[in-house]
């Protein structure tokens, strides 16, 4: 990674929509890199982004301490600046962050994963509350935009008869091996598993523990799928380590393991949040977006353009030098794309 000596920089605009040819980094306060590395990741996300700031015009007027609001104040900062590239100084946003959850108050290196679950999760009970506000009985378009459902199904093998039980997702948490693929991954977290032994299944129509097979399946597709790769694991020792496995991904996805019925969605890839480091409990965090047909570093101030055949660098290697593995990935569905 380009990270030596950091001077910001300006790079020429990417073809394509006009919000492309905005370059703007953020300063790090020490440790806030999980922060400019999601960021960066949601902002180039030009449906989310849109969606927000009309939302924030209609519906926030009198609204400028919630995360929601102020989230949409720095984009509409960026997207409505008369200079192309710059600095965003966030300390107010940071401060209501540290209001909302003790846990990101200070400057402790914290994981990019967590942070992005709070910060949907605090964007999404907001709107709940605004429409309660308002008697609006739409959807909640952080929910329409980011939720899917799973659902479990559990089959006896004494009866054979098949209970399911749905669960909604904001984003998917996969486990990782060496050298496999996030397709790979996808199908493993899916994959059929025999519930016995200690692990046996309480079947509803046989009224006691019985052995049983279990698997999951993807029963509703978000718009915009976010898959976090599970590079930090706890061991016996009760600390985590980090896991620089090698893991494949491409520009375009589909998820496997869609329950019967399902139109498979065809998804884009568009933005990367990346940590670098050997350690779990230290580090850096910079994003990869894509503007256009470019791809482009943003760590923290400083951007870079990158060549073409980039992506592969942050596959992840055991025996790289400096670790620079990819940590959460964000996809879009292609229909979003292009319109």
């Amino acid at each position: 990674l380009p990270m030596g000596n950091k001077q910001a920089t300006a790079p020429s605009a990417a073809p394509g929509h006009e919000a492309d040819s905005k370059f703007f980094g953020i300063n790090n306060f020490g440790n806030t890199c999980y922060f400019n590395s999601v960021f960066q990741s949601l902002y180039h996300c030009r449906t989310f982004r849109t969606v927000l700031l009309d939302y924030r015009a209609q519906h926030l007027a009198d609204d400028n301490d919630s995360l929601l609001s102020m989230l949409g104040g720095l984009f509409e900062f960026i997207q409505d600046n008369h200079e192309n590239s710059g600095t965003l100084q966030p300390r107010e946003f940071f401060a209501r962050v540290g209001e909302q959850n003790p846990m990101f108050v200070g400057s402790q290196h914290q994981d990019a994963h967590e942070f992005l679950h709070f910060l949907l999760s605090e964007l999404s009970e907001r709107v709940s509350e605004q429409k309660k506000a308002d008697g609006d009985t739409a959807e909640n378009w952080v929910e329409g935009l980011f939720e899917g459902a799973l659902t479990n199904q559990m089959q006896c093998l004494r009866c054979d008869a098949i209970s399911s039980r749905d669960e909604k997702f904001m984003d998917l948490s996969v486990d990782i091996a060496n050298h496999t693929s996030l397709t790979a991954c996808l199908k493993e977290f899916g994959k059929r598993e025999l519930l016995s032994r200690d692990c046996k299944f309480r079947c509803s129509e046989c009224h006691a523990l019985q052995e049983a097979y279990k698997w999951m399946q993807v029963k509703s597709q978000p718009a915009i799928l976010i898959c976090h790769l599970k590079r930090f694991k706890c061991t016996d020792a009760m600390e985590f380590t980090k896991l620089s496995y090698r893991v494949c991904f491409s520009e375009q996805l589909r998820l496997p393991n869609l329950s019967e019925g399902v139109t498979p969605r065809l998804y884009d890839l568009f933005a990367i949040v990346v940590h670098v480091g050997a350690g779990a409990s230290h580090g850096h965090y910079v994003a990869i977006v894509r503007k256009g047909t470019v791809w482009y570093l943003y760590d923290d101030h400083v951007i870079h353009a990158l060549p073409d055949d980039w992506l592969q660098n942050v596959f992840g290697s055991l025996h790289a030098a400096e670790h620079t593995d990819g940590y959460i990935l964000f996809y879009q569905d292609c229909q979003l794309e292009a319109q």
